[in-house]
């Protein structure tokens, strides 16, 4: 059996970079949601929020890169852009390249199947160039500029 299994790692490993940036976003968005919804129910089971709290932000009085993130795709899912890029850029920006990577890419295996040929999203590093320099600004923004709530 973990011949089997080390066979099949062996070969997702030899797949081109978006096959494996699709499973890979899959399972982080079902581990990433789960721990969510996990947390909820523990923090409506004992009565304490203390969990869904940044643990940075308790712990130092700083805010988190992170910190905002769930706000800001809780109003982008509810069509309000500006108040989504306020709480944080990085969250809308990846939400939304996601989006767009995981839908072509999912019409480029349907299309397969079918024996189309429809070529998806392309993975290009200059898209996580833009995203970590968009995750420092953001970071910076909220460290210096006094009254930047998240």
């Amino acid at each position: 059996m973990l011949q089997r299994l080390h066979r099949r790692m062996e070969e997702f490993n030899h797949k081109p970079t978006e096959h494996m940036l699709y499973w890979i976003s899959i399972w982080c968005v079902l581990g990433i949601g789960s721990a969510c919804l996990l947390g909820i129910a523990i923090a409506r089971w004992t009565g304490s929020t203390t969990i869904l709290r940044c643990k940075m932000k308790l712990a130092f009085g700083i805010p988190c890169p992170g910190c905002g993130g769930t706000r800001a795709l809780w109003y982008l899912l509810h069509g309000n852009l500006i108040k989504a890029v306020y709480y944080h850029a990085f969250a809308v920006y990846g939400a939304i390249w996601y989006l767009v990577f995981f839908v072509s890419q999912t019409i480029q295996r349907v299309a397969a199947k079918f024996g189309k040929q429809v070529r998806g999203m392309q993975f290009h590093m200059s898209l996580l160039y833009i995203a970590v320099a968009i995750l420092i600004l953001q970071y910076v923004l909220k460290l210096l500029i006094p009254g930047y709530n998240v």
